[in-house]
């Protein structure tokens, strides 16, 4: 197969495997992935899911974020650095908005009894909340998905 270079990951990949003397077929066999799936991405013919990037970074040693922007120039590396920072921030604080919902909709239905209206009032809210903050993650993962561009998964 020719290169086409399409994932910004590809050459990454090749030259990496090939600096560690491994074949396709082994690289492929250590991700727990078919040979045909490895070449794809390899070739720049199909993009790695986000389990299977993180995959590639703990075999070859190396960050996540080393993996996603290794064939940007460098303005567009240190625009995406800052906006992938924003993006962590964001997605730490919709994950302690979570917890704290969370927790206290736990301490709310643990009480045995009637519940006061302001009770039940303040369980839908949280539970609305919850809804929104697990509607809002998966939001953020999106849109960080879109920004490293990796369009058709294998």
């Amino acid at each position: 197969m020719t290169q086409n270079n399409k994932n910004p990951i590809s050459l990454f990949l090749r030259n990496h495997r090939k600096a560690l003397n491994l074949k396709q077929s082994e690289f492929a066999a250590a991700l727990g992935m078919s040979v045909l799936s490895y070449r794809r991405i390899e070739c720049g013919i199909g993009s790695p899911k986000i389990d299977t990037l993180l995959k590639i970074a703990e075999v070859f040693k190396a960050d996540l974020h080393q993996l996603l922007i290794c064939n940007l120039s460098l303005p567009v590396q240190a625009k995406l650095r800052t906006l992938t920072k924003y993006i962590h921030y964001e997605l730490l604080q919709q994950h302690e908005l979570h917890k704290k919902y969370k927790a206290e909709l736990v301490d709310i239905l643990g009480n045995v009894g009637d519940r006061q209206p302001y009770e039940l009032e303040r369980e839908e809210f949280l539970e609305k909340a919850i809804r929104n903050t697990n509607a809002r993650i998966d939001e953020i993962t999106k849109d960080l998905m879109e920004i490293c561009n990796f369009g058709e998964s294998v």
